[in-house]
């Protein structure tokens, strides 16, 4: 059997990526076929608020109160049925209620 050129997986590798295109890239580097994982897409999160952590689900909507935003607290929701985070920075999406009155601590 006959080798393939580089080239040929290269391209097979970028059509294999190309489904996870938001995450992932193919490139030939120095003769080699190089795959990248890229970070993840930033997420929606919805403010919920108050100062301290909140110990039940999410509902995926905004419960528009006022509160604390740093990087500890567990008050935003992250969707139905889902536990409350912290907020993480770099790339996320925040959602608000508009009667929200948000401080940075």
């Amino acid at each position: 059997m006959k080798p393939r050129a580089l080239s040929h997986h290269a391209s097979r590798l970028r059509s294999l990526a190309a489904g996870f295109a938001s995450c992932a890239r193919v490139a030939l580097v120095g003769g080699f076929a190089v795959l990248a994982a890229l970070p993840a897409p930033g997420a929606t999160r919805f403010w919920d608020g108050g100062s301290v952590d909140i110990a039940t689900d999410g509902d995926g909507t905004s419960d528009g109160t006022s509160g604390m935003w740093n990087t500890t607290l567990k008050n935003w929701d992250q969707g139905s049925g889902l536990e409350h985070v912290a907020w993480v920075n770099g790339g996320n999406t925040a959602e608000f209620n508009p009667s929200s009155a948000v401080r940075g601590g």
